[in-house]
């Protein structure tokens, strides 16, 4: 179809009702099933498979170092995401989920947040330098290579090969006595 000199779009319909739309100056969807990129069959033997699921967007490239990729980008003061979520109305702010993104502004290249009830909270950071911080919240600089913000459990043993620093009130055991 063509609307007009300046907007044109094509409609793929199904019982009269539009199902997939290509529009040149305003929405492009696809709702008429699974979307494959490089396949004919987009929930053939993808990995989503193994858990019980069906994917709905299916990358695929049969050259060998070819290696498929989704590639979000964005203005180096803006975050490109991903956003994961359980929400029936699609929108990130009302419901429950995961962000993981990239924060330009900020250095951050690897971030997670937790959405809960519709309060988003930072939970994870690596940045440029390959430094990581748990719970420091969201543009948060630290200068150590691991930072977590609150208290912390090791099940396991810990080693330290230089000095150990406890900075505040703090009770420890050295070789099972209490200091």
């Amino acid at each position: 179809f063509n609307g007009g000199a300046n907007d044109g779009y094509i409609q793929l319909l199904h019982g009269n009702a539009v199902k997939n739309q290509i529009h040149s100056n305003g929405a492009t969807y696809l709702n008429g099933g699974n979307v494959g990129i490089g396949t004919t069959s987009p929930t053939a033997g993808s990995a989503g498979n193994a858990h019980g699921l069906t994917p709905l967007l299916h990358l695929y490239s049969n050259t060998s170092g070819a290696d498929p990729v989704l590639h979000v980008s964005c203005h180096n003061t803006d975050e490109a995401s991903l956003l994961l979520t359980e929400n029936t109305t699609s929108t990130y702010t009302n419901g429950w989920g995961t962000r993981i993104f990239y924060d330009g502004s900020n250095s951050s290249f690897f971030n997670i947040e937790i959405g809960d009830a519709n309060v988003w909270t930072h939970r994870f950071s690596i940045d440029r330098y390959g430094k990581v911080a748990i719970g420091g919240g969201k543009g948060n600089t630290f200068s150590e290579l691991l930072y977590v913000a609150g208290t912390g459990k090791f099940t396991g043993q810990l080693n330290a090969s230089g000095n150990l620093v406890v900075t505040g009130t703090s009770t420890f055991n050295i070789d099972g006595d209490s200091q």
